[in-house]
């Protein structure tokens, strides 16, 4: 039986016992309590379904539940021995508002929800989950966010905290994501920082890995920018193929013209030996030393394009030449020695020999087509030099004139092919090529040479030049003119005496017969009575003087022809038939308009003022070059470079930024850099102009 009393002090009502209510409603004041002296309240407890409703009208409802309690209250749904699912209903109505709000806004230093699943081992802790077929679309299932002002929360705050601390080591995964077919995606202000989708990972942000162990990647590693790519380290870089116990290539490996380029020093690998093998394997290195008694027919695990340098530390390692994979010459390589070197490349099925040094030749067998002696010269001679001998010493050799003629000898040799004599120390000796091939000088005032043209002796010091009779140095076996560009012609060289053509030696009959009818007229009039007469004043239509003549200062009215030249005082004019030669020994500088014009001993003209219609430069002072694609710079080789030279560079094509010279290097050249790299190659052209003091 229930009883209902009136508590005097509160006005309250206190229920003891119990209240059954078989129907209507239990209606109270704004603010209604229902007090039991004991410690359970118990709402539904016997066996029945039912629904107890709370707040079903049409305004909003409160529901406080501990709001002046001093100690912990606990609210329990469910039961802990029947397994039963406890579900909670959330009616959303029209979706004008939140459904839910937990407003835990009080809490300040403490954990405001805690959700304790210590008894779950193979379960679910917390599960969200849409439940429908239709999935989610374009909302968002879990949103944590922060819009806090504090300056300090970014560093110190944190908006999610996963923290598996138990004691025991664990294989399973502190986080897991399965994305299905979405993405993961990570952005800053709408823009992607780094996603995850099923094809590929995707970072717009640099990554820093710091641990001491190894990065990892199964397949490739590609660099995407059309720009420029650098891999770049702080130490050492190696850089390994396979494993140790494999054989596999590494392979660097460009498309069209593209190069692999190294700036810097390069090395190959380090030395080891050969296996003692006719046929011993390169495919671990590319310099290596010979076994020892071994005459090799074949190298074997090479790749097409392989380099190999070979070492002999011994005399007993023999080549065959004529019946292996070795490409070496006609005869087998059998006289090695200790201190020899070779060079081999391969195409993929022989080995072609590039080079062979024989240590013990002095370094006397160079690569050339010519047959050279040594001799001794008093002057400094130059590669290309013809050489006369010397009129007055014996067994030397000096630069050859026109005017040598039977004394012109041969040319200074460029690369022997073999040299004739002993090189003694201290003494001044040149390799003269007596026979064979070489570059020869030659005088630009030459007239065209074509291929067989006789090639002699010039005007100009050690310089050839065309002739058609006479004593020749050799024939020429290329073309040449003097807008060529070049400064040698190649030739055989032959010195011998060349006859004169038919057509030529009735020239000079037809020269000779004249001055003997000359001197003819002469002898008639008696002028060969005296060989020197002395005038006080002479007045004479015609002189002929044979002979030396000496004058004191003499005044010609009209011209003066001395041979093929004329000088004529009506129009103060010098002619020549053929070039006129002015300093052709070069002994002295030659100056016009008391020293404002200058021209020197090498060719070089010194003056205040140059006006031209047109400049053509020749040799090193100008050129093209090409910055290519996808580099920043290039280094053009010039010998004209010096330290004041001023390098003019005009691009050929439109740049976005200028092409700046940023070294010189004098007698080398010069290197031309542009601060951004261009998808496409950049032509220009260069001019090197020097720039000297005033005086």
């Amino acid at each position: 039986m229930a009883t209902l009393t009136d508590n005097a002090d509160t006005g309250d009502f206190v229920l003891s016992g119990d209240l059954t209510v078989t129907g209507g409603d239990i209606v109270g004041a704004a603010t209604t309590n229902l007090l039991n002296a004991a410690t359970t309240v118990n709402l539904g407890s016997t066996a029945v379904t039912r629904a107890i409703n709370i707040g079903t009208g049409t305004n909003a409802d409160t529901i406080n539940i501990g709001t002046g309690a001093t100690t912990a209250d606990v609210i329990t749904f469910g039961n802990t021995t029947q397994g039963i699912a406890t579900t909670f209903t959330v009616n959303s109505g029209a979706q004008t508002a939140t459904p839910v709000t937990f407003d835990l806004d009080e809490v300040t230093s403490v954990t405001a929800f805690d959700l304790s699943v210590d008894a779950l081992t193979t379960g679910t802790g917390l599960l969200i989950d849409d439940g429908t077929a239709a999935g989610l679309s374009s909302g968002t299932l879990l949103q944590v966010q922060s819009a806090t002002t504090d300056t300090t929360a970014i560093t110190d705050g944190m908006l999610a905290y996963f923290n598996w601390s138990g004691a025991a080591t664990k294989s399973g995964d502190l986080v897991r994501i399965n994305i299905g077919t979405n993405l993961f995606n990570v952005t800053d202000d709408g823009s992607s920082l780094f996603s995850v989708s099923e094809t590929g990972v995707t970072s717009a942000v640099p990554h820093s890995f710091t641990a001491a162990g190894d990065v990892s990647i199964a397949y490739d590693l590609q660099f995407t920018n059309q720009t420029s790519s650098s891999i770049k380290t702080n130490a050492p870089l190696t850089i390994e193929a396979g494993e140790s116990s494999e054989n596999n290539n590494l392979t660097l490996k460009t498309y069209g013209t593209g190069k692999i380029i190294t700036d810097g020093a390069f090395s190959v690998n380090s030395q080891s030996a050969l296996s003692a093998s006719a046929t011993p394997s390169v495919g671990g290195g590319s310099y290596y030393t010979t076994p020892g008694t071994q005459t090799f027919t074949n190298f074997t695990d090479g790749v097409a394009g392989q380099l190999i340098f070979i070492e002999h530390v011994d005399a007993t390692t023999d080549y065959d030449c004529t019946a292996s994979n070795l490409n070496c010459g006609t005869t087998d390589i059998t006289t090695t020695a200790s201190g020899d070197a070779s060079a081999w490349i391969y195409d993929g099925t022989d080995w072609h020999l590039i080079a062979f040094m024989d240590d013990s030749d002095n370094h006397e067998t160079g690569n050339g087509f010519d047959l050279a002696e040594l001799f001794v010269s008093t002057e400094t001679l130059q590669q290309g030099d013809v050489v006369s001998i010397h009129p007055t010493e014996n067994i030397k050799v000096q630069k050859a004139l026109s005017g040598d003629n039977q004394r012109v000898i041969g040319v200074v040799s460029t690369s022997p092919g073999l040299i004739l004599g002993e090189q003694i120390e201290g003494v001044n000796a040149y390799a003269i090529a007596l026979t064979g091939r070489v570059p020869v000088k030659v005088n630009q005032n030459s007239l065209p040479i074509v291929q067989g043209d006789f090639i002699g002796a010039s005007s100009e010091l050690g310089k050839g030049q065309k002739i058609s009779s006479g004593f020749i140095v050799g024939r020429a076996l290329e073309s040449w003119t003097s807008n060529s560009g070049k400064d040698t012609v190649e030739i055989f060289v032959n010195p011998i005496y060349v006859n004169p053509t038919d057509s030529q030696l009735q020239d000079s009959i037809a020269t000779l017969q004249n001055d003997m009818a000359l001197m003819q007229s002469q002898l008639d009039l008696g002028q060969e009575a005296s060989s020197s007469a002395s005038f006080t004043d002479l007045s004479i239509n015609n002189l002929t003087v044979l002979g030396d003549a000496i004058l004191g200062n003499t005044v010609i009215n009209g011209k003066l022809n001395v041979g093929t030249l004329q000088f004529d005082n009506t129009n103060n004019s010098i002619d020549a038939i053929g070039v006129l030669k002015i300093q052709p020994l070069a002994l002295a500088n030659v100056e016009f308009l008391g020293g404002l014009i200058t021209f020197d001993t090498q060719g070089n003209i010194k003056a205040r003022e140059i006006t031209a219609e047109k400049y053509n430069v020749r040799g090193a002072s100008a050129g093209e070059g090409t910055l290519l694609s996808n580099e920043y710079e290039v280094f053009i080789y010039s010998v004209a470079v010096t330290p004041e030279s001023l390098v003019l560079v005009t691009p050929k094509t439109l740049v976005d930024y200028p092409l700046v010279v940023t070294e010189k290097q004098e007698g080398i050249g010069f290197k031309v850099k542009m601060s951004v790299t261009s998808a496409e190659d950049t032509l220009f052209d260069w001019f090197i102009v020097d720039k000297v003091s005033s005086n």
